[in-house]
């Protein structure tokens, strides 16, 4: 009727809320032989809470091997459920992680593991032999050094360049020769000379490459 017009000041007070906890998908490997510790820290993208504190529980064990939560840490241990795993041959099993804040709000996750097989005897850490100038040729069996089997075509090998005298080669299954070559007739008796070189084993199943070291002594 006046046009005038009355203003209605209005004020809203927002409070915070608590949000469900944001956990990150991740991918880890190990070995057959080599137990996988990981902090659960490295699996929060977001707690949704302000104090930022986190219960952690597993709700799905792998289908191999076993999983445990150690002062902090997501644990775990292949065990033996992996043995029949050929050298560089992979593996995944998947593990189920719950993550609760403080408000009782939770979110889950999915762990993936990726279990690379490794040789399935095990390998010291020299292969030493011992030969004399005057014997022919030395052969060592690679193979049976880093798998049960015979023969595995799938196993390539590559010697490396001798530390010494002599010459050697390996042959695709695995048999390294050693050949004196006549190098060491200047040895009396009771005289020793020592050469080595690395052999590398190769799989073409993760591209996982594995080195035996080899010292031969030649004695006079």
């Amino acid at each position: 009727f006046s046009n005038r017009i009355f203003v209605v000041p209005v004020e809203i007070t927002v409070t915070g809320a608590d949000e469900v906890p944001v956990l990150r998908n991740r991918l880890l490997a190990t070995d057959e032989d080599t137990i996988s510790t990981t902090s659960l820290s490295s699996f929060v993208q977001s707690s949704g809470t302000g104090n930022g504190q986190l219960s952690f529980e597993i709700i799905a064990q792998p289908s191999a091997g076993s999983v445990s939560i150690v002062n902090g840490n997501l644990v775990f241990t292949p065990g033996a459920a992996f043995n029949a795993l050929e050298f560089g041959e992979t593996r995944e099993i998947e593990v189920g992680l719950r993550a609760t804040n403080a408000s009782g709000l939770s979110a889950d996750t999915t762990v993936h593991y990726s279990v690379v097989g490794m040789p399935d005897k095990p390998v010291t850490a020299l292969v030493s032999r011992t030969v004399s100038e005057d014997d022919g040729p030395l052969t060592i069996d690679i193979m049976s050094i880093v798998s049960d089997r015979t023969h595995h075509p799938d196993l390539s090998f590559v010697a490396g360049p001798v530390r010494g005298s002599g010459h050697a080669v390996v042959s695709e299954n695995g048999i390294l020769t050693f050949d004196q070559g006549g190098a060491f007739n200047a040895l009396t008796a009771g005289q020793t000379a020592k050469v080595s070189l690395d052999v590398q084993v190769t799989s073409p199943f993760s591209n996982l490459i594995f080195v035996v070291p080899v010292e031969i002594t030649v004695t006079g």
